[in-house]
């Protein structure tokens, strides 16, 4: 299983040295629910790439996901990686088509500031997306409610808008009502999105099991590759979460 960990690990080199990005390949002894989060805090990483597989049988209920765990673990941002029907090479070639959520915090305006910071094909494609609570979208739109979500919605897309300028990205933006987690899934599946790019602020205790986590549940059920921005990115040059990565290969690597 070693001999068979390293031969994996190391087709994940080729293509990364094609790019004149510097690989190595670590084969670990253990649960990777546990080793990747450790060893992204040993090293430590900026940004954990995993591939997700999506699994709705007895195992996935038993054994629970790799993924979530190590989304929810991490001491960085992770992009939980789907492939495309068609293979990853289809998703190399021309424009993207990315989801942005913001809802104007600052873990938000850090999503936004990594996507600019990001190199993406000519002729990607970034929709700006805002979510408003459905009942306050519609009192507000009746003049009964002065809460002022609708507009601080506007507020963070303006924001993110601003953020992306000049990163040669084609930007759109929409305020919707909904349930952001839910909403998002269903937008991104609308659009044929090929990645969702969400800010999130680690949430402990009580805190986590009152409200959830929007970015869990969102790259849990997604049906594309989600990128989740742990941290924050101080300034549009900076690309923190986008720069050194710990790339673990196949599930088979932990033994």
């Amino acid at each position: 299983m070693k001999r068979r960990g390293e031969q994996v690990a190391a087709l994940a080199v080729v293509p990364l040295e094609w790019l004149g990005i510097k690989a190595e390949v670590k084969v670990l002894r253990g649960d990777p629910q546990w080793l990747i989060p450790l060893e992204a805090r040993k090293w430590p990483a900026d940004l954990i790439l995993i591939r997700a597989h999506n699994r709705t049988d007895f195992r996935s209920w038993m054994l629970g996901s790799v993924a979530r765990s190590v989304t929810r673990h991490a001491p960085c941002s992770v992009e939980v990686v789907r492939a495309p029907l068609e293979g990853f090479a289809a998703a190399l070639v021309g424009p993207m088509r990315i989801l942005l959520a913001t809802d104007g915090s600052e873990h938000s305006v850090s999503a936004a500031r990594a996507v600019a910071g990001r190199p993406w094909p000519e002729g990607t494609e970034v929709k700006v997306m805002s979510m408003v609570n459905p009942l306050a979208y519609s009192l507000e739109e009746l003049g009964l409610y002065r809460g002022g979500r609708t507009e601080r919605a506007h507020r963070a897309i303006d924001e993110a808008a601003r953020i992306l300028t000049g990163a040669d990205l084609r930007v759109t933006a929409e305020v919707v009502a909904g349930r952001p987690a839910k909403r998002i899934i269903r937008a991104a599946r609308e659009a044929g999105t090929d990645l969702i790019v969400v800010g999130t602020e680690d949430r402990r205790g009580l805190a986590r099991l009152l409200y959830g986590s929007v970015s869990e549940d969102v790259a849990a059920r997604a049906h594309c590759s989600v990128s989740i921005v742990r941290g924050l990115v101080r300034g549009g040059g900076d690309r923190r979460g986008f720069v050194r990565a710990r790339v673990p290969a196949k599930q088979e690597v932990f033994t």
